[in-house]
């Protein structure tokens, strides 16, 4: 159903996963950020029969793609770069993007600065700009603790992240009868650590997304968020959508941050309609 290939960019080269079904070219940005696309495949697996063509590719730094000598090469501007030359390598003047978690970062990254290069944008289970009023949002102390334990404590970026991936599991997914699913999905990752020892040395690098830029592409934003998801409280979307009148929101009920793995027939719909 999927194909794989490396496209050359300046710097080496950037593996890439697309539908063999023709269809309207949808780029999907994963998280992580030193995950692979792999465990995004069930997102968007069933998207083929509705006429969309999934493009999945890895992060620089990421599965299959290339890795930078110099750790700054570690940065969000790099990435919208990188989503520009793998376009043109496609002969795509737009497409459609979604960006879910951190990939949800670059993707409104790509809005600010490249935003003739998008139809749609779609953003899943992220982080996203709010107006400055805005509550604070509230968090899970549980994950944060975690969090703050792995990061702080393991030495081996690859080891930090692979943990930090696996032993959050339990918070990234709502519904208990989902976690073994999740397990077996994350646990077959190509982890990297470049990312983490990037931040970690330098911290996260590059210009965001606000909410003008957002704005600017008015009523091409859809946010799709699960209910209950412990990394990015819902609450952050509803502000985003309420400070973006022209966007869309769909709340997947009963779902967390892997809102897919959740609830996938709620998931796929809201997807679909996301992308009509």
């Amino acid at each position: 159903m999927f194909e794989h290939s490396d496209i050359p960019i300046r710097g080496g080269a950037l593996h890439v996963v697309q539908a063999r079904r023709p269809g309207r070219p949808l780029l999907v940005v994963h998280g992580g950020p030193d995950w692979d696309h792999s465990y995004l495949l069930p997102a968007v697996a069933a998207l083929p029969d509705h006429g969309i063509r999934p493009l999945l590719f890895d992060l620089r730094g990421c599965g299959r793609s290339l890795r930078c000598a110099d750790s700054r090469g570690y940065s969000v501007d790099a990435v919208v770069g990188d989503i520009v030359e793998l376009l043109d390598a496609l002969g795509l003047a737009q497409a459609d993007v979604l960006g879910f978690s951190f990939g949800g970062v670059v993707a409104q990254a790509l809005a600010a600065q490249q935003p003739g290069r998008i139809d749609r944008l779609v953003l899943a289970s992220t982080a996203y700009p709010v107006p400055a009023d805005t509550p604070p949002l509230p968090g899970r102390p549980e994950l944060r603790a975690l969090w703050r334990r792995i990061f702080d404590t393991e030495a081996d970026p690859l080891t930090a992240t692979r943990r930090l991936a696996l032993e959050t599991l339990e918070l990234d997914v709502h519904r208990t009868e989902a976690l073994e699913a999740a397990r077996r999905l994350v646990g077959a990752v190509g982890f990297s650590g470049e990312w983490l020892s990037a931040v970690r040395q330098h911290g996260l690098a590059g210009r965001r997304g606000t909410l003008a830029s957002l704005g600017a592409l008015g009523a091409r934003v859809r946010l799709v968020h699960g209910e209950y998801d412990a990394r990015f409280a819902v609450e952050g979307a509803r502000a985003a959508h309420q400070a973006l009148p022209a966007s869309t929101l769909c709340v997947v009920p009963g779902a967390g941050h892997l809102a897919y793995l959740d609830a996938p027939d709620e998931w796929q719909a809201a997807l679909i309609e996301a992308l009509n």
